[in-house]
């Protein structure tokens, strides 16, 4: 005869979609060169400096708004911001850490990161 009020098996424990342990293990064992090698590479013109640097962006109607350098080089700088915004035509970079006060036309934009191309020629040290 079948109990009606009997009861349940105990489940399973359920176990995470993701062993972060296991991952951060496989990840150890991997040797450097590979890590090295999942980075992408880009051929430059000129090559980038990481530089992670706070600066400003001056629009053409005046309003400053703070960014953060994420890399830089004698052509461009590629910049941060901390929200969204409108970021269009040319605009004004200076971040005194880099002694970088140039001119720079917009190249490309997403959501919070913009590439500039500098239209000055690089200032001479002196």
């Amino acid at each position: 005869m079948k109990k009606l009020f009997s009861r349940a098996p105990a489940a399973p424990p359920v176990q995470p979609r993701i062993d972060l342990t296991r991952m951060r293990a496989s990840m150890a064992s991997l040797p450097a060169r590979t890590l090295a090698a999942a980075k992408p590479v880009y051929d430059r013109a000129t090559p980038r400096v990481d530089t992670w640097s706070v600066g400003q962006v001056i629009l053409a109607s005046g309003q400053m708004r703070e960014c953060v350098l994420i890399d830089l080089s004698e052509t461009g700088a590629r910049i941060r911001f901390r929200t969204r915004g409108m970021l269009s035509g040319i605009v004004n970079l200076k971040a005194s850490r880099h002694q970088v006060d140039r001119a720079a036309r917009v190249v490309w934009k997403d959501m919070y990161d913009a590439g500039l191309e500098f239209l000055d020629a690089e200032p001479e040290a002196g």
